[in-house]
């Protein structure tokens, strides 16, 4: 693998969390409650169910390190150029990842 990361693009943050989902499971009404409610349990992160009955796991959420703001995505890619690897930097007190 290549081991450099690239910028891709960005992840705007207006809630002090961030969700990993596939877009097609994004969902209104209950949904946005129960990802705070991961987000702000004591492990601030974890997988998030979009079912009624909690069954369902189709999503991660983490809060952010400093709330809102504009957080840097990168990805890092394999031989053929294939994404293997997103990393999203929400630490903005240390350097960015460029290695």
């Amino acid at each position: 693998m290549s081991g450099q990361y690239e910028q891709i693009g960005v992840a705007p943050v207006d809630s002090g969390q961030l969700m990993i989902v596939d877009p097609c499971y994004v969902l209104e009404g209950d949904d946005y409650e129960r990802a705070c409610t991961v987000s702000l349990s004591d492990k601030q992160a974890g997988r998030v169910s979009f079912d009624k009955h909690g069954d369902i796991e189709l999503g991660t959420v983490t809060s952010t390190a400093y709330g809102d703001d504009v957080y840097p995505v990168y990805a890092r890619r394999d031989e053929r150029g294939r994404i293997v690897e997103l990393r999203v930097w929400l630490d903005d007190a240390e350097d960015e990842p460029h290695a």
